[in-house]
C-alpha cells in the first residue's frame, strides 16, 4: 500500500504542476475579462486536476493490486522511465527509499487536517444555533425580496449572532447569512444593504458547497503548492464576483467600500469555511482598489510567475518520461491468477521478455536482458542465502554495486554477478516483488 500511495504521490506533483501552470496562463490571457470569467475557468482547472487524480489513483490501483512483480533493465539507471539523474528519477528514487516516512506524514497530516476542517465545520454549525437571535421584520422582509430578484429558490434566514466576527453565510441546503450583533443598527441602511447583496451573492453562486470542496482538494494534495496558490486564485476570484454582483443593482462605490471598512473592524477572528464579507485586511485593500480602479492590471505576483516558470521544467521532465520507452530496454508485463494455500485469490505479474523492439541505446554485439537470465539471477541469490523468502525481495546491480533488500553486498559478491550479469559499461538491471493478498 505504502508503494501505491507514493506513485501515487507522484503523479500529484506533475499534475499538480500542469494545474499551475494552466492557472497561472489564466491569470495572465484574462486580465481584460470579467472576474465570472476567470473565476470559472480556475475552477475548470482544479476540477480537470481532480478529474485527472482520479484515473491515476485508478490506473495505479489497477495495475499495482495484488502481487507485484517487475524487472527493469536500462543502460543507465532508470526508474520508472527517467534518467536517475534526472531531476524527476531523483525524486521518484528519493521517494522510492523514504516511503515509509512519506506515506506516514502524509497519513498524519491528512487526519489532523480532516479534524481541523470537521472541527471548523461543527464552529459553523454551533454558531448557527447558539446565541443568535432574529434581524427583525424589516431586514428579513429585505433578504425576502432580495433573494426572489437573485433568483434564490429556497429559504435564507438573517440572524444576528453574538458569536460572529464579521458577516458570512453559512450552510448550502438552509443557508443562513449571520451578522455580528449590533451591525444592522450601527451601519448605514445603504451599508447593510450592500453587505446583505454580497451575501445572497454568495448564495446563489451555491460558493459554500465549492469552497467545502477546495477544503477537500486541500486535506489531500497539502504539499503542493499549486494546489493551494489555484485554491487562493478561486477564493480571490469569488470575491471579486460577488462584489460585481452587488454593485450591479445600482448601489453607490462609496457605499459599498464603507461598508467593506466598516465590516473588517469586526473582522477580527476569520472562521474558516464561512464566507465572509470582509476577508483578510490585505485583500480588503486589493477589493477595494480594484472597486475604485476597475482598470488596474491584474498581478499574480513574481513568487507564481516562478512557479509557473518551474511547473514548465517539470513538464519538460514529463514529456522525458514519454520517450522513455522508445529509448531503453523495458519489459512489459502480464496478468496471471491463481490461489494460495488458503483459498485468497492472488494476482501475479509475470514478466515477459520485451527484447525485440529496437533500442538505439544498445551497441553492436550487446543483447537486451532476458526473462530467463533475471530468474537464473533470482536463483543464483537464494543459493548464495543473499536472499532466504522469495516473495520479498528487491536488488539493483549495476557496475557500482549490488543492493539486495536494501543492504549493500560486498564488492568481491557484487563483482562476481557483475561480471556475470551487467557485461557492459552503463547497464543498470532492478527487480522487486511485492506480496499482498486482496
Amino acid at each position: 500500500m505504502k508503494t501505491i500511495i507514493c506513485e501515487i504521490i507522484f503523479h500529484s506533483l506533475w499534475l499538480g504542476t500542469l494545474l499551475a501552470v494552466a492557472s497561472g496562463l489564466v491569470m495572465l490571457l484574462t486580465r481584460d475579462t470579467t472576474a465570472t470569467r476567470r473565476y470559472q475557468l480556475l475552477n475548470w482547472c482544479l476540477l480537470g486536476f481532480a478529474g485527472a487524480m482520479a484515473v491515476a489513483v485508478g490506473y495505479t490501483f489497477a495495475h499495482t493490486g495484488g502481487t507485484y512483480e517487475s524487472v527493469s533493465v536500462s543502460t543507465g539507471s532508470r526508474i520508472f522511465g527517467f534518467n536517475a539523474t534526472d531531476t524527476a528519477g531523483v525524486v521518484q528514487q528519493w521517494m522510492v527509499k523514504y516511503a515509509v516516512v512519506i506515506v506516514w506524514v502524509w497519513l498524519l497530516t491528512t487526519l489532523l487536517k480532516t479534524g481541523s476542517v470537521l472541527l471548523g465545520l461543527g464552529t459553523l454549525h454551533r454558531f448557527k444555533r447558539v446565541q443568535t437571535f432574529a434581524s427583525g421584520r424589516y431586514w428579513q422582509q429585505y433578504v425576502n425580496d432580495l433573494s426572489a430578484s437573485y433568483e434564490i429558490d429556497k429559504p435564507v434566514h438573517l440572524l444576528q449572532s453574538s458569536l460572529a466576527k464579521a458577516p458570512m453565510v453559512i450552510g448550502h441546503r438552509r443557508p443562513a447569512i449571520l451578522v455580528p450583533a449590533g451591525l444592522l443598527t450601527q451601519l448605514p441602511t445603504a451599508e447593510v444593504e450592500a453587505i446583505l447583496r454580497h451575501e445572497l451573492a454568495h448564495i446563489r453562486r451555491n460558493d459554500y458547497s465549492v469552497n467545502l470542496l477546495q477544503a477537500v482538494l486541500e486535506i489531500l494534495f497539502f504539499y503542493h503548492p499549486a494546489v493551494l496558490w489555484t485554491n487562493h486564485l478561486i477564493r480571490i476570484e469569488r470575491e471579486h464576483c460577488c462584489d460585481d454582483m452587488a454593485l450591479n443593482s445600482h448601489l453607490r462605490k462609496h457605499d459599498y467600500v464603507n461598508a467593506l471598512l466598516s465590516c473588517q473592524a469586526y473582522h477580527v477572528y476569520p472562521v474558516q469555511y464561512a464566507l465572509a464579507f470582509a476577508g483578510s485586511r490585505k485583500q480588503l485593500l486589493a477589493r477595494i482598489n480594484r472597486i475604485m480602479a476597475p482598470k488596474t492590471p491584474i498581478n499574480i505576483g513574481p513568487g507564481r510567475a516562478l512557479l509557473v516558470l518551474a511547473a514548465l521544467a517539470v513538464m519538460g521532465f514529463a514529456a522525458q518520461y514519454v520517450r522513455a520507452d522508445g529509448r531503453n530496454t523495458r519489459t512489459t508485463v502480464r496478468k496471471s491468477v491463481a490461489q494460495n494455500e488458503s483459498g485468497i485469490t492472488l494476482s501475479r505479474e509475470v514478466v515477459e521478455d520485451n527484447s525485440n523492439n529496437a533500442n538505439p541505446l544498445l551497441q553492436p554485439g550487446q543483447s537486451p536482458f532476458t526473462q530467463q537470465e533475471g530468474e537464473a539471477l533470482r536463483q543464483e541469490l537464494l543459493h548464495d542465502q543473499l536472499i532466504t523468502d522469495p516473495n520479498a525481495l528487491s536488488y539493483e546491480l549495476n557496475d557500482h554495486e549490488l543492493v539486495v533488500n536494501n543492504v549493500r553486498q560486498p564488492e568481491a559478491i557484487h563483482r562476481r554477478y557483475a561480471d556475470k550479469y551487467v557485461r557492459y559499461a552503463g547497464r543498470n538491471i532492478s527487480y522487486s516483488y511485492n506480496h499482498n493478498c486482496r
